[in-house]
Order: C-alpha cells, then structure tokens, then sequence
C-alpha cells in the first residue's frame, strides 16, 4: 500500500488516478465530518464529495502530505458550513438524527443502516474525540501517526482513543 506521501507525488506528477486511494482511503473520515456539521447523511455525502474535489484542485498548497486525511477533513468541514449558508439551516452539530433499526429485512440492509448509526454517533462526538476515532479507524492510522499528525504524544492518543471508545459505546447502548 502506498504512503499518502507516495500518491500525492504521484498525482501532482499528473497521474490523476493516484487520487482514487485517497478517496476510499478517507472517504468515511471526511463524511463523518461533514455530518457531523450538517446533520444530514445525504447533505454530508454532498459535501464531501464537494471536499474532495476542493482537495484535488488545492493538493499542490498541501504542505504536510501526512497530514491530508486532517486537511480534507478540515475542507469537508467548510463545505459542510457552506452548504448550511446556503440553505440558510442553523448547524445540527451533535443532533445528528440516527436511522431506525429495520425490524427485519436482508443483512446487507442492517449493515448499511448499522453503519449509518454508527457514522451519526461518531458525527455527534466532541471534535477531538470524533478526530482521533476517524484517522485511526477509518483513515487507518497508527497511534505514532495520528501523533504526528495532530502534534501530541502518543501517550495523549492513546488515552483520548480509549475516552472516544467508552463515549461511543455508551451512545450506542454497548455498555459492557
């Protein structure tokens, strides 16, 4: 697997399709934040790909390469707020509505929909939590990288990850 390092090089030597693993490597990341802004799954989907087409125009003004999973989110998070001026709507933030649960149906179905529920809590966590949660479970990132990403100790990580973890289950009802 290519360094996002790696790929971004590759895309601004004008190979184009270097971005597609960027994309499916932070997609959730990104969407988590816009619907952390918008309160709204499709509204968010909107926006993020809004975010990374921003993110694809700007990559030559990316400075740190190992910081772009943070920086398109960061995008996404203006697209989410722009798209809200738009529409003239007040920010949900962590109203996020979750989707009901099916009371039967086909597993790919419960997946999605347990996904989408899962994606709507993480949206409706404190910023710092919702960020360490998302590089290292959705972008992938080792604790040393997100680390080195955020400018904290691995220590610091660590022990926001394990917070995030309890705040999440008790969100979702997972109490041990």
């Amino acid at each position: 697997m290519q360094s996002d390092d790696e790929l971004i090089r590759s895309v601004l030597a004008g190979c184009r399709e270097s971005f597609d693993p960027l994309v499916r490597r932070y997609e959730a990341s990104v969407l988590a934040s816009a619907a952390a802004v918008l309160g709204d799954l499709e509204a968010a989907r909107d926006a993020s790909q809004e975010a990374f087409l921003v993110a694809y125009r700007k990559l030559g003004s990316l400075r740190r390469p190992e910081a772009f999973g943070w920086w398109v989110g960061r995008i996404a998070k203006r697209q989410a707020l722009s798209h809200l001026r738009q529409c003239k709507r007040e920010p949900q933030g962590p109203h996020v509505e979750e989707p009901a649960l099916p009371a039967g149906g086909d597993g790919r179905q419960a997946l999605s929909e347990d996904h989408d529920r899962l994606l709507a809590a993480v949206a409706r966590l404190p910023e710092q939590d919702r960020a360490v949660l998302t590089m290292r479970y959705f972008d992938g990132l080792k604790l040393e990288e997100i680390a080195k990403a955020t400018g904290k100790g691995i220590g610091t990580i660590s022990k926001q990850l394990s917070r995030s973890h309890k705040r999440l289950r008790e969100m979702l009802g997972d109490n041990p």
